[in-house]
């Protein structure tokens, strides 16, 4: 059984002053979510639910005449609540059946308020856009049966799922029918040697607003040595947009996102490459992974930036993007410490659009030191993004691409436990290098962008308890203190 509870309050940022105007907007959200499984002979069912709300608050420029101070204001509220259920029965001993369903309902809604800056009194705006609301509902079934086929080097998996998203709102014409995806799944796992797995799959689907192509996929894995794995894969990607890329109107913290009814269907197709170590030297473990990918994208889906001063967004479609790249990653872990490092370079060539093939690189670093006697833990987390490209819509509706300038985030952090770890204290400085907004370093035509991206809100401090009941029994409050 699980059960768990949050709490967040944000102030907002930067400091409250006479403007009024905030770019990380005020908010107050609070999630729940609870679990439960159990098994039965050969049945075992798991159960989740979870709930989620926040409300964040918008307040506009005040507006002061020699007889009244007054200035309109926003609330967003965002419900979001989900029920989903698995069920796994053994038929017989290598014969697997699987179910997977889901229900998730989401609720958005806008109302403006007119603030009398002198009495603080609020009154409800009720004309036509001052109060909006969407709701969308999703369902999803999978069942799958894993069976052995011929002989114990070769296993066969099929099945089917079904997805179902239905809309209405302000922005969704009544006559909008829901969006439905029926799939048919089939994956083989052949073994021809001890060393070498094989997964060739393939998915078939039909969805009943966007044309679906055939999507066939291998993956093997290879046991080069007894520390060396080599793994690659090759597929076709596809992806429909969903309700909330297509028609919902979005305000979070940082942003103001808007749908794009007129999306296409996004197209791929990927390759990986990866070389993995993995090694133990007297109480250490070392972990080193190299990689290689490639993504060869049509009508990709984006956020492009349509207004920098209101950082105002919407879903695009790019006709042809291709990114390459190559990733590093590697671990230290022994009974006290943690230490990852890892980079990733990784270009980005849009075929339509101006500008050369843009790079960009990322480095991480973490270090965790536990102090097992007294019961404290800290952390330190590092993470260097590089130039970067970004997306923007001129006047005209056309995209353009622009390079933003790199950015540094660190973090500090410490836990401590109490009562045989029954209780979790942690406090921490995040983002200590105050990082905002980063501003364009390279721009191809583009309009709009002069206030740069927001990336963070500043500087801030984050403190949290949690209370464990009993094993894998957790109920957590935590506040974000700025």
């Amino acid at each position: 059984f699980l059960f768990e509870l949050d709490r967040g309050v944000f102030y907002g940022f930067p400091v409250f002053d006479e403007s009024r105007v905030q770019q990380w907007k005020p908010s107050l959200k609070y999630f729940a979510n609870a679990g439960y499984g159990w098994k039965t002979g050969k049945t075992t069912t798991e159960l989740k639910a979870d709930y989620f709300s926040q409300l964040t608050l918008d307040r506009g420029k005040p507006t002061t005449t020699p007889y009244e101070a007054y200035a309109f204001d926003k609330e967003y509220e965002t419900q979001r609540m989900g029920l989903s259920a698995f069920f796994n029965y053994d038929i017989t001993r290598s014969l697997k059946l699987d179910h997977t369903a889901a229900v998730g309902f989401y609720t958005r809604s806008m109302r403006t308020l007119r603030k009398d800056l002198t009495t603080l009194s609020t009154e409800t705006l009720n004309g036509e856009g001052t109060n909006t609301s969407t709701d969308i509902a999703h369902v999803m079934y999978r069942i799958l049966l894993q069976q052995p086929v011929f002989s114990k080097r070769m296993r066969f998996q099929t099945g089917g799922e079904v997805n179902w998203e239905q809309g209405s709102g302000d922005r969704i014409s009544p006559d909008t029918k829901p969006i439905v995806e029926y799939a048919v799944i089939g994956q083989v796992e052949y073994r021809p040697v001890e060393s070498l797995l094989l997964k060739p799959g393939i998915r078939v689907n039909y969805n009943t607003a966007y044309k679906s192509p055939l999507i066939p996929s291998l993956n093997l894995s290879w046991q080069a040595a007894p520390h060396v794995i080599v793994r690659a894969g090759a597929a076709r990607g596809y992806r429909a947009p969903a309700m909330k890329e297509l028609f919902l109107s979005f305000v979070d913290l940082n942003h103001d996102i808007h749908g794009n009814e007129n999306l296409n269907a996004e197209t791929s197709w990927n390759g990986t490459a990866a070389l993995v170590l993995s090694r133990r030297f007297d109480h250490v473990n070392i972990g080193l992974e190299y990689g290689l990918f490639y993504h060869d994208i049509d009508q990709q889906i984006v956020l492009a930036q349509t207004d920098s001063a209101a950082l105002r967004y919407k879903y695009v479609n790019l006709e042809n993007t291709t990114t390459m790249g190559t990733h590093f990653k590697s671990s230290f872990a022994s009974t006290k410490a943690l230490a990852t490092l890892g980079m990733s370079f990784t270009g980005v060539d849009n075929a339509n659009l101006a500008g050369e093939t843009a790079w960009s690189a990322e480095f991480n670093a973490s270090a965790t030191w536990n102090w097992e006697k007294l019961g404290l833990s800290f952390a330190a987390l590092m993470k260097n993004i590089g130039t970067s490209p970004q997306y923007s819509v001129d006047e005209d509706g056309l995209v353009e691409r622009f390079i933003t300038d790199g950015y540094t985030l660190v973090d500090l952090l410490a836990s401590k436990s109490l009562f045989g770890k029954r209780i979790m204290l942690n406090a921490g400085v995040k983002n200590i290098l105050n990082v905002t907004n980063v501003q364009p370093a390279m721009t191809a035509g583009v309009h709009g962008v002069g206030g740069g991206i927001s990336v963070a809100r500043g500087r801030y401090a984050t403190a949290g308890i949690s209370l464990t009941l009993h094993k894998d029994r957790k109920k957590t409050t935590e506040t974000d203190v700025r």
